[in-house]
């Protein structure tokens, strides 16, 4: 059977059922198993962040920083904040000191980019503060580039950091929470792992990676008192990660985004670092797999991609963004 004909066969029978049903018939149809899929899919285990101890990479600026403050806000016990920038840490961890004075920072200078330097640092915040409850996997750069533009080094930091950054911090940690049972690992990805995209060839990839990790993590620990949630976020609007210098993006990046994410309709809706922290921990706390932020903007493309993923891959492609 074409991969195409069962997509093709299910829009027929949504055109046949609008001609045809009533619109209580309608509802039963197609409004019921959404429901139903709605409230028992999309599911992983609980874990509160209150009394928690929360590890958070990448947590000098940005999301990732935010991240952390929201952790500490809903009282988390300590918040373990790793990323290379000493001095940046330093300012996060006085932030929180501020705001939630019964909130632990611990400060772990670590370069994501070495499998031993992670193994490392983490054994040693273990064996100081415990193992953490919740590990967050949020470290990640990268400029979107055409794949002739990336250089074999920028290549491989996209990939290891975020990608294989999460793959190094997850199994150094996840025996420990499958010893006692408990334990929660929130992996952040973005948008650009939802479908082809123009000038983000190696950072869209690594995205999808995160992306495949949290699901094959949420298959792999099921069982095992381990939640996972996988933080799928369009443009956050307030970080500096389209901003120039080192490690950053920059302006040309920026430019390269889909036509469709660069309306102004859709940057007026966008979301902010704090208000994605916030809906990060919900999901977290609520026990929901994949949270999509903000979900009124990419719940409809999650939809659409699942039964006419070609139809999403042409609208991100319309406009000049991205063409050499």
């Amino acid at each position: 059977m074409p991969p195409a004909l069962p997509r093709a066969l299910l829009l027929v029978l949504v055109v046949v059922a609008a001609r045809w049903l009533p619109l209580w018939g309608l509802v039963a149809l197609f409004g019921l198993p959404l429901l139903a899929y709605g409230l028992l899919a999309n599911r992983t285990r609980r874990h509160a962040v209150a009394g928690a101890r929360v590890l958070v990479t990448g947590a000098s600026s940005g999301l990732g920083r935010a991240l952390a403050h929201e952790a500490a806000r809903r009282g988390a016990s300590a918040v373990i904040l790793v990323a290379r920038r000493v001095e940046r840490l330093e300012a996060v961890a006085d932030e929180i000191r501020g705001f939630a004075p019964a909130c632990t920072p611990v400060v772990l200078p670590c370069d994501l980019l070495d499998p031993e330097a992670i193994a490392t640092t983490l054994d040693a915040v273990v064996e100081e503060h415990g193992t953490p409850d919740i590990v967050v996997n949020n470290a990640g750069a990268g400029a979107w580039e055409h794949i002739e533009e990336s250089t074999a080094e920028a290549a491989r930091r996209m990939v290891d950091v975020p990608m294989m950054a999460a793959v190094h911090v997850t199994r150094v940690l996840a025996p420990r929470m499958i010893t006692r049972r408990r334990g929660h690992v929130l992996c952040v990805t973005s948008a650009a792992s939802v479908t082809g995209l123009r000038a983000a060839v190696v950072y869209g990839a690594a995205r999808w990676g995160v992306r495949g990790l949290a699901w094959n993590l949420r298959a792999d620990l099921a069982g095992r008192g381990i939640g996972v949630t996988l933080l799928n976020a369009a443009e956050v609007t307030d970080t500096e990660y389209f901003a120039e210098g080192p490690g950053r993006a920059g302006a040309q990046s920026h430019s390269r985004l889909p036509m469709v994410f660069q309306h102004p309709a859709v940057k007026a809706v966008s979301y902010t670092s704090a208000q994605t922290a916030v809906a990060a921990w919900d999901a977290v706390e609520g026990g929901t797999f994949e949270a999509l932020v903000p979900g009124y903007m990419l719940w409809p493309i999650d939809v659409l991609n699942a039964l006419v993923p070609d139809a999403v891959y042409a609208v991100v492609g319309l406009g000049d963004p991205g063409k050499r």
